[in-house]
């Protein structure tokens, strides 16, 4: 295939996509466009320039995209502050799958225990809740890192 046939646009290239995580972004992206031609071309719209830029040690302007339902996409890189946001929604995402599953198999855990308790006095205050005092040690453990915690936000 000749050079003019390529940059005059009169010729089909083909690529092979290897990398997985490259092929997460194409799927996640492929229901905002009509094909998966545009999809690659704004994709290579923004990315050439940038690519570019990092090769030849030149500032270049990245060219303004827009998907097909006439949104603009984000074209500069993001601010620290976006970024910030991200990462704390991300956690605070992490934190509730986590008590989810911790109290899911805490009330497991609580249901067994009371059904292997034979004693019926104990089994009750169990049930009750009377028997939830935490230890010292995990009570001076929890104390210590919640003013760790509240040291750190007053700095």
């Amino acid at each position: 295939m000749n050079r003019e046939a390529i940059l005059s646009g009169n010729s089909r290239q083909y690529i092979s996509v290897k990398d997985v995580e490259l092929l997460g972004y194409i799927e996640r992206l492929l229901p905002h466009y009509t094909t998966f031609n545009k999809l690659l071309n704004d994709a290579l719209r923004l990315g050439l320039p940038k690519l570019l830029e990092e090769k030849e040690n030149v500032e270049i302007t990245l060219p303004s995209v827009v998907e097909e339902r006439g949104t603009p996409i984000k074209t500069k890189r993001r601010n620290s502050l976006e970024t910030g946001y991200n990462e704390i929604k991300s956690l605070l995402s992490e934190v509730v799958v986590n008590s989810t599953l911790n109290k899911a198999m805490l009330s497991g855990l609580f249901n067994a225990k009371e059904k292997e308790i034979s004693n019926p006095t104990i089994a009750g205050r169990f049930k009750q809740g009377l028997l939830n005092n935490i230890p010292d040690c995990l009570f001076d453990a929890e104390m210590d890192m919640l003013k760790e915690i509240s040291k750190d936000e007053t700095e």
